[in-house]
């Protein structure tokens, strides 16, 4: 067996915001990996950006354009770029390829929705009756488990798959 040695990667702006999020403890942050926090209310908050293009974009609602937004949670499944930082698919990569999986914390919540369900959702307010659908903001999403159900669930599949 052959060890390398490879040097630690230069930090940049992105991996210490990630370092920053990591050691701030305050209980209002909401841990998605990118560091959203609670409001007042509990509530966590759409980004300034996205509630402004979505105000933008309603305005220019008219005989011709019917804005219609859909508010995806975390989007999971098989893909040819498979996103590795979802925790459904951190979880299938290490329980394949390590038959193991470890969880810190477990308690956090993380909403989902699976590829092919996301799909449906265009597919639904595309063919939906405009005055149903036009100008309107959809949250979409299926489940919101916690990491430790997410665990159990992958654990199960691989269970039931390996018989």
């Amino acid at each position: 067996m052959m060890h390398f040695d490879i040097p630690d990667p230069i930090i940049d702006s992105t991996r210490q915001m990630f370092k920053e999020l990591e050691n701030d403890l305050r209980p209002s942050k909401i841990d998605l990996g990118i560091g959203i926090y609670r409001d007042e209310k509990g509530e966590a908050p759409v980004f300034k950006a996205v509630k402004k293009a979505e105000e933008i974009l309603l305005k220019k609602k008219q005989k011709n354009f019917h804005p219609i937004i859909l508010r995806p949670s975390t989007v999971n499944g098989f893909s040819p770029r498979l996103r590795l930082d979802v925790v459904v698919n951190i979880m299938t990569n290490l329980a394949y390829h390590n038959n193991k999986i470890t969880v810190f914390g477990g308690d956090q919540l993380r909403p989902n929705i699976y590829i092919e369900d996301m799909i449906r959702a265009y597919l639904c307010v595309l063919e939906a009756p405009l005055h149903l659908v036009s100008g309107e903001i959809f949250n979409v999403g299926d489940e919101n488990l916690t990491v430790n159900e997410i665990a159990l669930s992958v654990k199960k599949i691989f269970k039931e798959s390996r018989r």
